[in-house]
């Protein structure tokens, strides 16, 4: 009997209901060394089998199906990107109230301290509120922050939408209006974007009345942008490596659909569990939980960013009964360093196996961080292993295959360039290479084990740079023959234009190493940039000395500059 199934929505359904609307979601449990479980069967995506975390998803209309609510009941514009574009910019005009916010007016919230003031003589201002999608719109309300508050009333307004925020069209004009609530009607067009022009204000003075607007709210015909569908626990019948994920439904140009995971050990979720994965759009993926847990529950999330509605007829998540081993657990050491100061830490791994285990073949660290391995220890004894680093992984291979509980640890050599840095790991065993066992991990005060925080704060954006060796000596000897620049772009959340050159002494560009756009990120290690003293062309530069330049668009008026040396001897 195989250890490993799919739990397929159609495999134990009569062939004449296979043609209905009704799709079922199966859970088959299946061991080597027990009799099979009960399969467990589920409707799918039927309200009575979801949980309260499950929001603006339609489960009715289409019965066993999962599709998005319409935005005629829902604000599409609560939480939204908000601008304001001033008639006047006269600093006298622009109000200094400190509860004053143009981002409160879609919070969802009305009350006296929440709001945003448009002082009089500001006729002609624009507030503009990206929808996030093309979305069908044909009804906008707003409220004053104080419903009786008459004198702070929008006075005259016009309402306008637009595909951009450019091209913007008028669907209604209100020159007169008498209401601290505007209530509006208009025929449903299509827009991503819709602006409240202020066309009628008091006079600026001493007596004048600012407008006040606590809240605006949008609705309309179409569908919401996303919702989510959030199964119950589910029960695999005891602790199982879980497999992959994939998904069937009718997804229109423009929509989509993603799935996470969690798991646990507990038939309710609890602190003990691990935390939702990532979200995964690729088909056949491996979510990222923790494993071997009894216990899973899955999410799917979908998305539209036009008019139409994606379609969820059915999940199928695999696992696998026969483990890697029976329990793991990951604790690094210290959990606390210098942000980018060349660090070592003590990643160590404790294991043990029954009879359901299959061994550890394998050890990956699952990082876009640059580590290097220096040791492997079992118990304490050092062993044989091999590496291999590809991009967001290094994988350590072991000899044979361990397979008595231990403790692995391994040494690990990095810098960090993040407030916190995560190195989480899995295990894999030869026999089922596919599917690898998430190591587990302690978490405490919401840190998983295997977790570093960093401490101090970087002084450059560009910091720690270095050639070595430098001089380099690119003869082909095997010797000295590339030189590796090193440096860390630190402080950057957001993905910026970065670029590494080499220039000669005349400041004429010879090589282009490096342009990308990147976030902080350490260059270090075997993401070290390699210059073997060719130019762009592939000819050998003359020996002589040479200019390398980093440079990083970062916001400001001047780009962030690093200029050094590098000398090519022969």
């Amino acid at each position: 009997m195989r250890a490993k199934r799919r739990f397929r929505p159609e495999c134990l359904i009569p062939a004449i209901a296979r043609h209905s609307v009704t799709v079922c979601l199966l859970l088959v449990s299946v061991m080597n060394v027990a009799p099979a479980q009960t399969s467990l069967r589920e409707r799918t995506f039927s309200a009575s089998l979801s949980v309260p975390e499950s929001t603006s998803v339609d489960l009715v209309t289409q019965e066993g199906h999962a599709i998005l609510l319409t935005g005629q009941a829902t604000n599409i514009a609560l939480k939204k990107r908000i601008n304001v574009r001033y008639g006047s910019t006269d600093t006298k005009l622009i109000s200094t109230n400190p509860n004053s916010s143009i981002t409160k007016l879609v919070d969802g919230i009305v009350a006296a301290g929440n709001f945003f003031e448009l002082r009089a003589g500001q006729e002609g201002t624009q507030i503009l509120i990206d929808l996030g999608a093309v979305r069908l719109v044909n009804h906008i309300i707003t409220r004053t922050n104080i419903s009786s508050a008459k004198d702070f009333r929008m006075r005259g307004y016009s309402l306008y939408l637009g595909l951009d925020s450019l091209s913007m069209y008028r669907v209604k004009i209100v020159p007169e209006n008498d209401t601290t609530v505007t209530d509006d009607l208009f025929n449903p067009d299509t827009a991503r974007y819709v602006m409240i022009q202020i066309d009628k204000m008091d006079r600026s003075g001493d007596a004048s009345y600012s407008t006040i607007l606590g809240e605006i709210q949008v609705f309309g015909i179409g569908y919401l942008t996303g919702g989510m569908y959030t199964s119950t626990v589910r029960d695999l019948g005891m602790t199982s490596n879980v497999g992959r994920a994939r998904w069937w439904g009718v997804f229109p140009t423009g929509t989509k659909a993603q799935i996470q995971l969690r798991t646990g050990n507990s038939s309710s979720v609890d602190a003990t569990w691990s935390p939702w994965s990532s979200e995964v759009a690729m088909q056949d993926s491996l979510p990222e939980v923790y494993e071997n847990r009894r216990f899973l529950q899955y999410r799917m999330t979908l998305y539209t960013d036009y008019l139409d509605t994606p379609r969820l007829d059915s999940v199928e998540i695999d696992y696998d009964q026969l483990v890697v081993a029976a329990t793991t657990s990951a604790e690094i050491s210290p959990r606390s360093v210098e942000i980018l100061e060349p660090a070592e830490i003590r990643y160590a791994i404790t294991v043990t196996f029954d009879a359901r285990s299959r061994g550890i073949d394998s050890l990956v660290f699952l990082t876009a961080i640059p580590i290097v391995p220096t040791d492997v220890t079992l118990d304490g004894a050092p062993i044989a292993f091999s590496r291999q680093s590809t991009p967001g992984r290094i994988v350590i291979g072991f000899g044979s295959t361990i397979t008595s509980g231990s403790v692995i640890t391994a040494h690990l050599k990095f810098t960090p360039v993040l407030l916190i840095n995560r190195i989480p790991s899995q295990f894999i065993s030869k026999q089922t290479p596919e599917n690898p066992q998430r190591v587990d991990a302690a978490i405490v005060g919401g840190v998983e084990g295997w977790t570093i925080v960093t401490t101090g704060i970087p002084n450059a954006l560009i910091a720690a740079t270095t050639a070595d060796p430098n001089p380099f000596t690119p003869n082909g000897d095997g010797l000295n023959d590339i030189s590796h620049i090193s440096f860390v772009v630190t402080n950057l959340l957001e993905p910026k234009r970065f670029r590494v050159t080499v220039h000669d002494i005349t400041g004429r560009a010879v090589r282009r190493l490096l342009e990308v756009h990147t976030s902080a990120k350490a260059f270090v290690e075997q993401d070290a940039l390699q210059f073997d003293g060719r130019d762009d062309d592939g000819r050998m530069l003359p020996p002589g000395l040479y200019i390398y330049q980093l440079i990083l668009d970062a916001d400001g008026v001047e780009p962030a500059v690093v200029t050094k040396t590098i000398t090519i001897a022969y």
